[in-house]
């Protein structure tokens, strides 16, 4: 919590002495000056993974709602959360695991669209779809096996399957 609003406070346009005193604060003094900046300002935030409903409850008293538009989204994994979190609006929304073929697209389309591949390697495509099948469905799961898998796949094709003839000038 403290992390959190420390980085949002730096947002702030204050000088370094300014900053020194803010590290000193407590985490409910920190709040207080963060809801005062904002009050009258229109933001939006987003929390990734709320864990809790007691953690929404820190972070939501952070926040002024003074009725000008502002929001905060916040993920979680939890539908108890999310309720919680919803409030008097209760928007949310029950995003389904991906299926096999949307699995594969996804992390083909990483594979595809950010590395110099312009297909699959036959002899690879095998294994990568095992590996895309370990993800359950978990699209940043995905999304991350294949950043790993690109940066592997790079050095392979550099030295295996490209086998391109380098020269170094001296």
């Amino acid at each position: 919590m403290r992390q959190m609003l420390l980085q949002l406070l730096s947002t702030m346009q204050i000088t370094q002495a300014q900053e020194k005193e803010i590290i000193n604060k407590s985490n409910e003094e920190l709040a207080d000056l963060l809801r005062k900046w904002l009050m009258g300002r229109r933001y939006l935030i987003v929390v990734d993974y709320m864990w809790s409903t007691g953690s929404w409850d820190e972070i939501q008293r952070c926040f002024p709602e003074d009725s000008n538009g502002s929001r905060i989204l916040a993920t979680t994994r939890l539908q108890e959360v999310a309720i919680y979190t919803g409030g008097s609006h209760n928007y949310w929304l029950n995003l389904p695991f991906l299926n096999p073929y949307e699995s594969w697209e996804l992390f083909s389309g990483r594979i595809l669209n950010y590395g110099s591949l312009s297909s699959p390697p036959v002899k690879l495509e095998g294994i990568w779809r095992h590996i895309v099948e370990y993800c359950k469905g978990l699209p940043l799961a995905i999304v991350v096996v294949a950043g790993l898998v690109l940066a592997t796949n790079q050095s392979l094709c550099q030295y295996k399957y490209c086998r391109r003839p380098q020269t170094f000038d001296t």
